[in-house]
């Protein structure tokens, strides 16, 4: 990085070179146009493995833990566990193994060794000094800081969605009550028919949310990961030095 040339602009292209490099994108001739209508759907569904690989496990343990009680407990106990049993209990362990993770398994945020390497490369190119790396690691907090106050509205705009929806659905049911011609098993399953809707439209919206929250997590803290290990590589050198 020039002498003359500004932090923010640089920290601001290091965001976007990890964001380029995290989802292999070369195509720079049309990266502004690309960067609004196609990098947004690739930068979230690329988290969607990370979000269902919770419920693979599950599915797993669950499977594990119903092979485990059919053969080996249940002979030992005499088969007093039915199969219906066997199955809750299975799904009771599996939902304790996951909620219960070990912090090694999700501390990291989804880091890659790769991504830190990429950020270590670039800052060795731009960046000879731990102070300016440090200054760096400051923009990133403010910038994070405005991503974390994005997804906060989203998931108010949401909550605020449901709070009109049933308002609405309220008002709608009583007007309905009041009318003599009225079809009350009609309105009820209409009511649950919408509500349904819009109750999957919800976890769909909270799917997307979620995905960007992950997204944006695992791509800052690449960078900071990769600020700390440049770091520590500079101390190595200045104690090699000394």
């Amino acid at each position: 990085m020039k002498q003359n040339s500004s932090l923010f602009n640089y920290t601001k292209e290091l965001v976007k070179s990890l964001e380029s490099y995290s989802i292999n994108y070369k195509y720079k001739s049309i990266y502004p146009l690309f960067q609004h209508l196609v990098l947004p759907f690739i930068f979230i569904l690329k988290e969607y493995g990370n979000i269902s690989q919770p419920f693979g496990k599950w599915f797993i343990y669950i499977m594990i833990f119903i092979m485990i009680i059919g053969v080996l407990i249940n002979p030992i106990l005499g088969n007093l566990i039915d199969p219906g049993m066997s199955i809750n209990i299975a799904i009771f362990l599996a939902f304790f193994l996951v909620l219960f993770s070990l912090p090694s398994t999700y501390s990291h945020f989804n880091v890659q060794t790769d991504g830190i390497n990429f950020i270590v490369n670039n800052l060795k190119v731009n960046i000879h000094d731990i102070k300016t790396a440090e200054l760096i690691e400051k923009n990133l907090e403010k910038m994070f800081t405005k991503v974390q106050s994005r997804i906060s509205l989203y998931r108010w705009l949401l909550g605020l969605s449901w709070t009109i929806y049933v308002f609405f659905i309220n008002k709608s049911f009583q007007i309905s009550l009041k009318s003599q011609e009225v079809n009350i098993d009609a309105l009820v399953q209409e009511i649950i028919n919408t509500s349904t809707s819009f109750l999957l439209f919800s976890l769909f919206i909270i799917f997307l949310i979620q995905s960007y929250k992950m997204a944006s997590e695992t791509l800052f803290k690449t960078i900071e990961f990769g600020i700390i290990e440049f770091k520590y590589q500079l101390l190595i050198k200045d104690n090699e030095n000394k």
